[in-house]
């Protein structure tokens, strides 16, 4: 599964232009951790079990950057499928350059 790409579109590549990413970085500190909050951790936290997660597995949390970076791929892919709507594209194209790395 691709990464969007910094620039907002797909890429395989991952020596993609990083010309095109936003600066400054985005890290877990000034954009990951509160995106989480915001987006993922309404399910998918390690302070949250049975019901109340909302049918996320109880073995995928997102409290800790590792924790995000381990499912990078998917993070993407389903950050732009958050059940009653979700992040902007804006939003969604600095979750891409944050755990792509961009300098």
């Amino acid at each position: 599964m691709a990464l969007l790409s910094c620039a907002g579109g797909e890429s395989t590549d991952p020596t993609a232009d990083s010309a095109a990413c936003p600066q400054p970085a985005p890290t877990w500190e000034s954009f990951g951790n509160a995106f989480m909050g915001q987006w993922c951790r309404s399910c998918h936290t390690s302070s949250l079990t049975g019901a109340d997660r909302n049918g996320a597995p109880a073995d995928i949390n997102f409290d800790t950057e590792a924790e995000v970076m381990a499912l990078a791929d998917i993070v993407v892919s389903q950050a732009a499928n958050v059940p009653g709507g979700g992040p902007s594209d804006a939003d969604l194209r600095l979750l891409s350059a944050w755990l792509q790395g961009c300098p």
